[in-house]
C-alpha cells in the first residue's frame, strides 16, 4: 500500500523543483542568447560604423573593414561558443548533480570569462589584421 506523502514534504519537493528549473533557466539563458545574437548578427550585423549597434570597440570602429570584419567575426564567435557551451552546461547539469546554486555560480562566472575570451579574440585578430 503506497502511503501518502505529507504536505510538508510535498510544498519542500514542489520548491526544490522550482528552484532546480530556476536554475536551469539561469544557466542556459547566456548561451541561448549568445546563439541568438550570433544569427542576428550574421544575418543583420550593423553596415556602417555607428555608436549604438554592433560589436563597438577602438579597434572595430577604426575602418569600414575593420568594423565589417569585427562583427562578422563576432556572430561567429559567439554562434559556436554559444552552441558549445549549451550543450557543455546541460552535460555538466545531468552528470554532476552538485548543489545547484553553487553550480550555477560556478557555471555563470566560466560563462562569462568565456564571453570576455571571445572579445579578446576579435580584438587579437584585429590587430593582427588591420595593425591598429
Amino acid at each position: 500500500m503506497i502511503k501518502k506523502i505529507p504536505r510538508a514534504f510535498q510544498v519542500l519537493i514542489m520548491e526544490a523543483s522550482a528552484m532546480e528549473v530556476f536554475f536551469w533557466i539561469v544557466d542556459l539563458q547566456i548561451p541561448f542568447m549568445m546563439i541568438v545574437i550570433g544569427l542576428i548578427f550574421r544575418k543583420w550585423a550593423p553596415k556602417k560604423i555607428n555608436s549604438v549597434t554592433g560589436y563597438r570597440t577602438k579597434r572595430s570602429m577604426a575602418s569600414q573593414e575593420a568594423w565589417e570584419y569585427a562583427n562578422r567575426r563576432f556572430a561567429e564567435l559567439w554562434l559556436k561558443i554559444g552552441c558549445l557551451l549549451l550543450a557543455l552546461i546541460i552535460l555538466i547539469k545531468l552528470l554532476f548533480p552538485f548543489n545547484s546554486a553553487k553550480l550555477s555560480l560556478i557555471i555563470n562566472l566560466c560563462v562569462v570569462a568565456i564571453m570576455l575570451l571571445s572579445t579578446l579574440i576579435v580584438e587579437r585578430e584585429l590587430k593582427e589584421k588591420f595593425n591598429y
